[in-house]
């Protein structure tokens, strides 16, 4: 059973994704490297350089001072993504492969099993109680 990712785009770019599943496709490839990629970093078997390395570079795209200041349409943004596609190559190359197969496996499990039922009862569960609890306090019933 495959389960439908719904992008959090709007506009044209909603669109876009939503009549090509190639992009929606790459959409979720992103999205799982990057959890694969955050597992594997707090993993206590990878080596300290990579995580520093990936903390560097995480922190230099935080940075407000850039070599190509991101209000420059394109460049300013093409640079960090360049930078940190880079780093990010590096940083798999630094970790062992049984760690990024260890943590690939994880990923796609939770993937399968992401929500099921259980799940969705449960949430159902806490958005009634915290709805109970804003109606509560928004007539002032609720006494603490």
């Amino acid at each position: 059973m495959t389960s439908q990712v719904e992008p959090t785009l709007h506009g044209k770019a909603a669109q876009s994704v939503r009549t090509n599943p190639k992009r929606l496709a790459e959409i979720e490839l992103w999205r799982t490297d990057l959890r694969v990629l955050l597992r594997v970093l707090q993993d206590s078997r990878t080596p300290w350089y990579a995580s520093a390395l990936m903390f560097c570079v995480l922190l230099w795209g935080a940075m407000p001072v850039d070599p190509l200041p991101d209000v420059i349409p394109l460049a300013g943004i093409a640079d960090d993504v360049t930078v940190f596609l880079i780093i990010r190559s590096a940083v798999y190359r630094m970790i062992p492969d049984e760690i990024i197969d260890y943590h690939t496996e994880i990923v796609a499990e939770s993937k399968r099993i992401r929500f099921g039922p259980a799940r969705a009862v449960a949430s159902i569960v806490v958005v009634q109680i915290l709805l109970i609890f804003v109606a509560l306090g928004a007539f002032g019933l609720l006494l603490v």
